[in-house]
């Protein structure tokens, strides 16, 4: 940390008042925004820091301390570039600029009238560059307004993020805050002052009886002998009152104010928890203080922590109604609640008050004597001038007060002490204050200006406290404060995104004029009704909603013909409508996952990612900040979850992005539009042909019916005679019965789920297991749950068109009885192999204790109406309903009652069968159904890493790869998204797998797969199953289930990744969190990583027993294993994960993300830091990865390592902005930290050149490294599609670029994959070093905290050019990222490195 200078004082005499740079002590190198120095003609001056620049000064003057008329200004500064590559500035001027950048002038214009003018290109690294503007307004109006294309990015307006100075010149700004204090304590109410406004109203006191505690109101008149009397909150000064005038003042008040109303005795309502959630997240705490929570600003509203000790508690549901009813005067903006909410908040505020101090009103008479002397103690003290005052008398115009100016010599008058003997108030200001009052006054009286100036719209934001609440800019708005209210009130973290409002960035771009108005006025229906916190409406003139207008509009919109922007399309007809339909669907870039669009709305979109209503936008919203926006929306607002559009749909419009979203934007603005329920993204259906291959299909993913019931543990059986029927794992019943296709996959929201393919037939069933037990002594007993179901899923046997499967029930709490039951379906068919429309049920129980009854319940509706027995049918039990039956076969043991009970009666093994039939038709689909639909890929060499090849395999489409693993035959085993498990195989020999087969049913997200020569371990949803193969046919005949017991739901989220396996046959698998309301079982072992032990050798009878290894991960999509046996998953940017991470897995650890489950008060475990804190947004995610670690066969071939300088390192997969990242690990005594670096190219503007979406990778046994990608289109503009892309170094010798990066104890080692420049390579100023930190907090991301620019103070190379050492002149940081860029240069004139960046974590230094 540096000392600085203290700051240096204004001088006062006219010639020298300019404010020179005053230091401040600051943990960052650079302060926010530009100095900008401005001259009037008149030798007017200001300096000030302005946050851009982007003015339409048009005939006014600069800023308040400049005369109206000519002027020249200069920003002084530095200008953050992140991407190297060329930058072009821009500027949209009236008058004569120049802009001066690393010294060079870049842009150098004169004109007589607003236009477009731009600089000529800049080639910049990542750095802080010096930046120069000068302006002169040579026209009767003035306009200069900055904006910026680069490498990654079209024209827009220069971001405040990018814009800084150094530290050592900032300076104060006295004058800001002295304005704040003139307006927040009514200065020109008593006093004249030149060029300012009229007095901010006071409160109005006309009304105080009944309305206010008389205790209070004294304590409040004679507050200068309390210890608090210098509190910043109060705006009315200290008056040195004696207690007889204190009585005086408070008998006039009170006995002169409007009558009270007649109180009605009605009991308290409302709920005071309630009111207190409303009150911690509408916003109230922007502008007031509640205990320790919220701010206390000069501009805010009073402090609420007593505030029922001075206000009583009828008051305050009245003042949230209409305030102006209490105090016509009143600032307060008005919240539209309702009769509940008010009655909430009302009762919490009458809480906030010490132990009997209640605010007291009591009626009585008064004394005129009393209320006489009070008039003429307030008629000496001016109270008058700020309040209305109560009665009808008329106060005499006091002694006259001073004007302010630069001619008063006065002292601190009414800024320190009150004066009794002169009637002088006293504000008690601290010497700070004192000096920025004197500071504004001395300033702003030596500039002249026009008595009809326009109103100041930005110190309308300011004095509103807008910005306390909306983020813009660089400003967080009401960020901070939510933080500190969901840390304090544990229910309301899971709120915190909808605590706070919509960022203003670009607002003036983004909505028409018309809707800009309509929004500061509240005089349109809420866009975001599930956020907590809300607008209210102010009471602003029509003059100053029009100055808001211009000032954002001004400040945020790209003027027409601008160079450099986004293109916008055109398009319309029947081809944009029908191909627009489509696209805003899941089945196309998803907008219906996140945004409403007509009366579809989006299925349980998590809070951080609800969008508002996109119907008819147009009408709100501006087309060309449209295509800003969706091209690249974290570039407007930092950290927006919305991803990026840049892929286009195949197959749609000619693959073209940009004419795409215009059939987006024409379908979003047709009059009632609703876009179309999106196709299915698979059917699973049998084509009831009875072949010797006919099999039955397994789905196990979550199940829905509609929008009231949804299975998260079915299990559904589609039969080849096209007979399906639905068992539920969880309820252990069966539970429907359809015919025709077997169940219809679709993508809704963010969500994944099946829906039968066909009508239900059974009506009513059981909501609980359909077994029953009766014991000996007559006592029934149902099933109870083991953990969160009430069954143990154990097996799945097909036996050729006959599928069976196992589980457990356990009867009892106490003394529990567990029996084992198989059930067997098998479809029935004709004499000549048709399909009937009939299946066989034969429920097999084993382990039944003597002497017990075990009673099956029979459904008892159906869609024909009630199942009746059938007395009259003698071979079986007959319950019948029209065309539906169900045959009980009557074997010896089994009986029925007339409840539709099934009983058996056996000894340790029993059996039930039946069949259920319907008495229709059975139906053939001619030609057979076809299993994959045809959206192939080809072969396409891609150029993504220098001195690598790569290749999108030509595989079809459809899969979406999430998991990969081979066999021992080199058959590539592949888990898809969507389901199912695929054989892919290369049946040419170019190396290229080309063909592939079904290899497994549709299970439940399998992330996680382990292939064996005779069996696939597979790690989905709700197990680790096993799938064998004995046979090696292809063809699944038998599933088990090796491990379960982890809790989960029907959250999309709910995955488990694998799966590393080690020597001793351990499995590992991470279990992502638990965010949502659900049960303790259901949120069993969420954000862990799992060991699996296996407690036989055998893999024919194997089971693993759980043991947690760590816990505290958010999203660990990503777990790999090296050979050294060290174990590291990553973890996912969010709400408590300030980055993307790779944490090194040890045994009883927990890492930084907390449960829902968990966050109650005193839950504060020691929480470990990542091995590599992942820069956010740098990459949105990381997900799969793997070791570059050459395989021994392919080592033992090759002679050498494969990778060369990178073997041992990881590859992590980036699937929002479509790369690939490396990192290299390194122990710095017993903690693993290291360095992560780019792999991957940026991807090309061509979609069909890079990658698609990384997420899963593993490494082949010949060493080719294969990555899965995929689009989803619940998240990212994708339309559920997936490709393989498969890739190899074409030598250990690689391109010159950085290897690796190692600490050292002042700085870092950089070796190199070749020689670099032996001068260009030792120049300091070719390496670029800074370093951050965050905190990790409930909010998604975080900002960067104690930024520094390190000073790189020397390089050593090594002989070899392979190492350059660089040392750094500040201590180095634990707990801190260090970036490390370099310039091209290392490598040599003319040459080019790759990579060039690196992202340190240091979580332990090194001594000296």
């Amino acid at each position: 940390m540096r000392l600085l200078a203290p700051a240096i004082a204004l001088a006062l005499s006219a010639l020298t008042w300019i404010a020179q740079p005053a230091l401040a002590q600051f943990d960052e190198d650079f302060g926010r925004g530009l100095i900008a120095t401005m001259r009037g003609t008149d030798g007017s001056q200001c300096v000030r820091l302005d946050p851009t620049i982007s003015f339409v000064w048009g005939k006014t003057a600069p800023d308040p301390r400049i005369s109206d008329g000519k002027f020249s200004a200069r920003w002084d500064g530095l200008l953050l570039s992140r991407t190297p590559g060329e930058y072009t500035i821009h500027a949209h001027v009236c008058g004569k600029a120049r802009v001066i950048l690393e010294g060079e002038i870049v842009l150098d214009v004169d004109t007589a009238k607003p236009q477009w003018v731009s600089g000529k290109p800049l080639s910049m690294k990542f750095d802080w560059h010096p930046f120069q503007v000068d302006f002169a307004k040579t026209q009767p109006d003035a306009e200069l307004r900055l904006f910026w294309s680069g490498p990654d990015f079209p024209l827009e307006p220069i971001p405040a993020e990018y814009f800084y100075h150094d530290i050592d010149n900032t300076i104060e700004q006295p004058f800001e805050r002295g304005h704040e204090l003139i307006a927040g304590f009514r200065c020109v109410a008593c006093h004249t002052m030149q060029g300012e406004v009229a007095a901010l109203p006071a409160p109005s006191l006309a009304n105080l009886d009944g309305n206010i505690s008389e205790p209070w109101l004294r304590d409040w008149l004679g507050s200068h002998i309390q210890e608090n009397a210098s509190d910043s909150l109060r705006r009315m000064p200290h008056f040195d009152l004696s207690q007889d005038d204190v009585e005086a003042v408070t008998e006039y008040l009170l006995s002169e104010s409007k009558p009270r109303p007649k109180e009605k005795s009605l009991p308290p309502k409302g709920s005071a928890a309630s009111g207190q959630n409303l009150v911690l997240t509408l916003g109230c705490t922007a502008c007031h203080k509640l205990g320790d929570l919220g701010t206390a600003e000069v501009m805010g509203g009073p402090e609420l922590t007593k505030i029922a000790e001075k206000r009583p508690q009828g008051y305050f549901q009245t003042w949230l109604k209409d305030p102006a009813k209490l105090n016509p005067a009143h600032r307060m903006p008005v919240y539209d609640l309702n009769a509940k909410e008010r009655d909430d908040i009302s009762q919490f505020l009458a809480t906030l008050s010490p132990a009997n101090a209640k605010a007291r009103t009591p009626i009585r008479a008064f004394d005129e004597r009393k209320a006489k002397r009070g008039r003429e103690v307030v008629a000496a003290n001016r109270c008058n001038a700020c309040h209305q005052m109560p009665g009808e008398a008329k106060f005499a115009p006091g002694q006259a007060v001073p004007p302010l100016g630069p001619g008063n010599l006065w002292r601190d008058a009414c800024l320190d002490q009150p004066v009794a003997a002169t009637g002088q108030p006293g504000y008690q200001l601290s010497e700070a204050d004192r000096d920025a009052i004197k500071t504004y006054i001395r300033q702003r009286s030596r500039a002249t200006h026009q008595a009809d100036a326009k109103a100041d719209a930005a110190w309308i934001l300011t004095k509103n406290n807008c910005l306390s609440c909306h983020p813009r800019g660089v400003g967080i708005g009401l960020s901070e404060v939510a933080k500190q209210v969901s840390d304090a009130h544990g229910n309301l973290t899971s709120l915190l995104p909808a605590m706070v409002p919509p960022s203003l960035n670009s607002v003036g771009d983004k909505l028409h004029d018309d809707a800009l108005l309509a929004a500061i006025r509240r005089s349109e229906p809420t866009h975001r009704p599930w956020l907590k916190v809300r607008m209210p409406k102010f009471n602003l003139s029509q003059e100053e909603q029009a100055a808001l207008v211009d000032y954002f509009v001004a400040q945020d919109r790209i003027p027409a013909n601008a160079p450099d922007m986004v293109k916008v399309p055109h398009t319309d007809g029947l081809a944009a409508t029908v191909a627009g339909a489509r696209l805003v669907t899941t089945d196309g870039f998803g907008c219906t996952s996140c945004h409403q669009v007509g009366q579809m709305v989006p299925p349980k979109a998590p809070l951080n990612a609800k969008g508002p209503d996109l119907s008819m936008l147009g009408k709100r919203i501006r087309e060309p900040w449209f295509y800003r926006w969706v091209h690249d929306p974290a570039r407007i607002v930092p950290r927006m979850e919305m991803p990026s559009v840049k892929l286009p749909v195949q197959g749609v419009l000619d693959n073209n992005i940009d004419t795409q979203l215009a059939a987006v934007w024409h379908v979003l603005n047709t009059p009632d539009f609703t876009p179309p329920k999106p196709d299915p993204v698979r059917i699973v259906r049998q084509n009831g042909l009875r072949r010797a291959a006919s099999r039955p299909v397994v789905l196990t993913d979550v199940m829905k019916f509609g929008l009231k019931q949804t299975l998260i543990k079915p299990l559904l059986v589609g039969l080849p005679n096209r007979n399906n029927v639905l068992y539920d794992l969880e309820s252990a019943a069966l539970t429907q019965w359809w015919v025709g296709d077997v169940a219809r996959q679709r993508s809704e929201g963010k969500t994944w789920h099946w829906e039968p393919g066909g009508r239900g037939l059974l009506k009513e069933t059981s909501t609980g297991p359909e077994i029953m037990l009766k014991d000996s002594n007559g006592k029934l007993l149902k099933p109870v749950r083991d953990g969160q179901f009430f069954t143990r899923f154990q097996e799945i046997d097909y036996e050729g068109d006959r599928l069976a499967w196992t589980h457990e029930l356990k009867f009892g709490e106490t003394d529990p009885v567990t029996i084992e039951l198989q059930q067997m379906l098998s479809p029935e068919w004709t004499d000549q192999d048709q399909p009937v429309n009939s299946f066989r049920r034969v429920l097999t129980f084993a382990n039944i204790p003597a002497g017990v009854q075990l009673g099956l319940q029979l459904p008892r509706q159906t869609v024909t109406g009630p199942l009746q027995l059938d007395a009259s049918i003698m071979e079986t039990f007959r319950f019948a309903a029209g065309d539906v039956r169900i045959d009980v076969d009557k074997s010896p043991g089994v009986s029925v009652d007339q409840q539709g009970v099934v009983w058996l009666s056996g000894d340790t093994a029993a059996t039930l069968s039946l069949t259920f039939h319907l008495d229709l038709p059975g139906e053939i689909l001619q030609p057979p159904a076809q299993q994959v639909p045809v959206r192939q890929s080809e072969a396409v060499p891609l150029d993504i890493i220098p001195g690598w090849s790569a290749t999108r395999l030509p595989i079809t489409t459809e899969m979406m790869p999430i998991a990969m693993d081979w066999q021992p035959s080199g058959a590539l085993i592949a888990a898809s998204l969507k389901g199912r498990l695929w054989k892919l195989t290369d049946t040419d020999g170019d190396g290229l797998e080309d063909t592939y087969q079904q290899f497994g049913d549709e299970y439940a997200a399998p992330y996680g797969l382990k292939a064996h020569a005779k069996y696939v371990d597979v790690a989905n949803k709700y197990a680790l199953l096993r799938l064998w193969d004995e046979d090696g046919d292809g063809q699944i005949e038998r599933v088990t289930t090796l491990a379960d017991g982890w809790g989960h739901t029907d959250d999309y989220h709910d995955w488990v990744v694998g799966l590393p396996q080690d020597e001793e046959g351990n499995y590992y698998l991470a279990v992502p969190c638990q965010q949502d309301d659900r049960s303790m079982e259901a949120a069993k072992l969420r954000g862990t990583v799992l060991k699996l032990i296996p407690d036989s050798s055998n893999p024919a009878n194997q089971t693993f027993r759980i043991e947690e290894l760590t816990a505290g991960h958010r999203f660990p999509m990503g777990i790999a294993r090296n050979k050294a046996g060290e174990l590291f998953v990553t973890d996912n940017q969010g709400n408590w994960n300030p980055f993307n991470e790779l944490n090194h897995v040890v045994p009883g650890l927990r890492y930084g993300f907390i449960n829902k489950v968990d966050r109650a008060p005193g839950f504060a475990p020691v929480e470990t830091p990542p091995s590599i804190a992942i820069p956010h947004p740098w990459t949105r995610s990381v997900n799969g990865i793997c070791f570059l670690e050459t395989p021994a066969q392919e080592r033992d071939r090759l002679g050498y390592d494969l990778y060369g300088p990178w073997e041992g390192d990881l590859i992590g997969c980036e699937y929002d902005t479509r790369r690939l990242v490396r990192m290299s690990i390194e122990k710095v005594g017993d903690v693993i930290q290291g360095a992560v670096y780019p792999l991957t190219l940026d991807p090309p503007k061509d979609a069909e050149k890079g990658l698609l979406g990384p997420v899963s990778c593993a490494v082949a046994p010949d060493g080719d490294v294969y990555i899965g990608n995929i689009r989803d289109a619940g998240w990212g503009g994708g339309n559920n599609v997936g490709a393989f892309t498969r890739m190899r170094p074409n030598s250990v010798h690689l391109p010159v670029g950085i290897d690796e990066v190692t600490l050292t104890p002042n700085g870092f080692q950089i070796r190199f994959t070749a020689q670099i420049d032996g001068a260009l390579g030792g120049l300091a100023s070719n390496y670029t070093v800074a370093s951050y930190t965050r905190e990790s907090t409930p909010a998604y991301g975080g900002d960067d905290k104690q930024r520094r620019l390190e000073t790189v103070s020397s390089v050593q190379l090594s002989p070899d050019r392979l190492v350059a050492t660089i040392t750094l002149e500040s201590p180095m940081r634990e707990g801190f990222v260090y970036e490390i860029f370099l310039d091209d240069e290392v490598a040599g004139q003319g040459q080019t490195l790759w990579p060039k960046e690196a992202h340190y974590t240091v979580r332990k230094t090194l001594a000296p």
